[in-house]
């Protein structure tokens, strides 16, 4: 069984933007089969509309879909995501969107 990990919008506009990431490596897991990446609507909305807004309409569109190709994926439906929000809003940001988001790496790294 591929572990379940839910990633930030962010997370797959670096992967998309620097092949050689630590994000890259992720999608690649995910691409692979090897992580069962969770989605919902807003990840899918915020990352058509990151890479709209950075490379134009259809590299929105076609990282939307790329997400929704994912080989092992887990569409959990507005409904369900909006239930668990309750069950972690204390601990949360701007709307959960960010639970599970690492601080950009120029912040916990320090160049050589």
């Amino acid at each position: 069984m591929a572990r379940r990990l839910y990633l930030d919008s962010n997370v797959f506009a670096d992967a998309l933007e620097d092949p050689s990431s630590v994000q890259a490596g992720l999608l690649e897991a995910a691409t692979s089969g090897d992580l069962e990446v969770v989605l919902c609507d807003l990840l899918l909305d915020e990352v058509r509309e990151l890479m709209k807004r950075l490379h134009g309409r259809s590299a929105g569109f076609q990282s939307a879909m790329m997400l929704m190709e994912l080989p092992d994926r887990r569409n959990v439906a507005k409904v369900e995501w909006q239930r668990g929000l309750r069950a972690v809003g204390p601990f949360v940001r701007d709307g959960a969107t960010h639970l599970i988001s690492p601080p950009p790496l120029s912040r916990v790294a320090t160049p050589l």
